[in-house]
């Protein structure tokens, strides 16, 4: 073959080879930039109750100092950033996210010393939100509990509607009629027995601790129980009536 014919042959050749080699290898180190800022271990944890604020708090101090510590501690300025999907965000900031699901937030942390030298760190802080539960629980004492009952909850903004249908005992006890209300932020709820009287409702509180007023995510479930009594008049579903127990 003439040398005017092969020189052009060869240079496509060296330039399909080209690209073939940017195709695989462009996916495959984005990979292993995504496995790697993914295998990045959590610094910090902390567990908030649905409706509360984002903690700068860590184990009992504030969340920049965790971060002077987490750089080897010692003096000089620090300065601490938030990773936001809009860019760098202030410390504070985050303080006033409210998140609805596990997070975790990205910070980056900087303490230049007092010889002036700089030390850096990329952290991961995880935030894992509980939301609240309200077991609704129809007892029959004197009354036979058939079919259901509505039962409604109020509360922090909120109106929601739950039916009460019959739950065998686990115990082979007498059936109770059962309705849940679940993904609830921590405050205080109204439950009211549709139907029923004005008496027949309770109030509870998810969360919050009587002593002291803090929110505890410990306190996210709580079982208000109703009484089936027997009685002419048609209330919530069936023949019998509903009232809240003292």
């Amino acid at each position: 073959m003439p040398e005017k014919l092969r020189r052009p042959a060869l240079c496509l050749a060296l330039w399909g080879a080209l690209l073939a080699a940017l195709t695989l290898t462009a996916p495959q180190g984005q990979a292993q930039s995504a496995a790697s800022s993914s295998a990045q271990p959590v610094w910090a944890e902390e567990t908030i109750f649905l409706g509360e604020a984002v903690p700068l708090r860590h184990e009992g101090q504030p969340l920049a100092q965790a971060c002077r510590e987490a750089l080897g501690g010692g003096e000089g300025e620090l300065s601490v950033a938030w990773t936001s999907p809009q860019g760098p965000r202030e410390l504070g900031e985050l303080g006033r996210q409210r998140p609805k699901t596990d997070q975790t937030y990205r910070l980056s942390a900087c303490l230049r010393g007092t010889d002036g030298r700089e030390r850096r760190k990329e952290l991961l802080y995880r935030v894992r939100v509980e939301s609240g539960a309200v077991l609704v629980r129809v007892e029959g004492r004197n009354a036979p509990l058939t079919g259901t009952a509505l039962f409604r909850l109020r509360g922090q903004g909120l109106t929601l509607y739950s039916l009460a249908r019959p739950e065998a005992d686990p115990m082979g006890g007498p059936p109770a009629l059962e309705a849940e209300f679940t993904g609830l932020p921590y405050g205080v709820y109204t439950v009211t027995a549709m139907e029923g009287s004005a008496a027949d409702e309770q109030t509870c509180a998810l969360g919050l601790c009587q002593e002291d007023d803090t929110v505890d995510p410990a306190r996210r479930h709580t079982v208000l129980r109703f009484e089936a009594a027997a009685g002419p008049q048609r209330s919530v579903g069936q023949s019998y009536r509903l009232r809240a127990e003292p």
